[in-house]
């Protein structure tokens, strides 16, 4: 299980919501993810296939993280 911090996935995932995760080594587009930065820290994103991307949902922030996903964590279902 994670819980989720920040808002940077709002509306879909709100701060404190509790995410049950399972183990994948894949993701496909648009799925949402737990994923390793730098080895140590963790972050919930939407997996964004076609520019090799992560993103966040929240428009407000505009927050977009760019990398390299090199593994997949965990993976969750999209939120109904």
């Amino acid at each position: 299980m994670v819980k989720v911090a920040g808002y940077s996935m709002s509306p879909t995932l709100s701060p404190g919501d509790i995410l049950i995760v399972s183990s994948a080594r894949s993701i496909r587009h648009n799925e949402i993810g737990v994923f390793s930065v730098n080895n140590s820290d963790y972050t919930v994103k939407r997996y964004d296939h076609k520019g090799w991307r992560l993103i966040c949902d929240n428009e407000v922030k505009q927050e977009v993280v760019v990398c390299v996903v090199k593994q997949v964590i965990r993976n969750i279902s999209e939120k109904t």
